[in-house]
């Protein structure tokens, strides 16, 4: 009797349940997909003031892959390409992957977290200049 692939519940949220579950899928493991949480856009966001304040912007700062996906993609390409220009920090490798699928680069600290953000702001501004750094997160 043939053995039954093993069935695996992903509970991520999407896009990122779709991913996991192809992978899965490829080492031959039946997947059900049941998201726990749901990302949304917030409907009241208007690109001028937010993009005004990104272009004042010393260094944004984006903590997670859907910061990135709703903030950048709320852009027009470009408000997207003046980004280039600035300084992106992202608070780990999987946001840094998410900031570059934009065609941006984005610096990452050592630790990832927020004493680690803060040893890389101490060592990109040793003179510690007062700073304009946008923190682009969820709610």
């Amino acid at each position: 009797m043939a053995e039954s692939a093993s069935t695996i519940i992903v509970t991520r949220p999407e896009p990122f349940a779709d991913e996991l579950a192809i992978s899965l899928a490829k080492h031959q493991f039946k997947v059900e997909k049941h998201p726990l949480i749901e990302f949304v856009a917030n409907p009241e966001f208007s690109e001028s003031p937010d993009f005004a304040t990104s272009h004042n912007a010393d260094y944004l700062i984006f903590v997670s892959q859907q910061a990135v996906h709703f903030y950048l993609n709320s852009l027009s390409d470009k408000s997207r390409s003046i980004l280039k220009e600035k300084t992106l920090i992202a608070v780990g490798k999987a946001t840094q992957e998410s900031i570059q699928k934009f065609k941006l680069s984005a610096l990452v600290p050592k630790r990832f977290d927020g004493e680690g953000i803060l040893e890389l702001l101490e060592e990109l501004n040793p003179d510690n200049l007062e700073l304009n750094i946008l923190l682009v997160c969820g709610n």
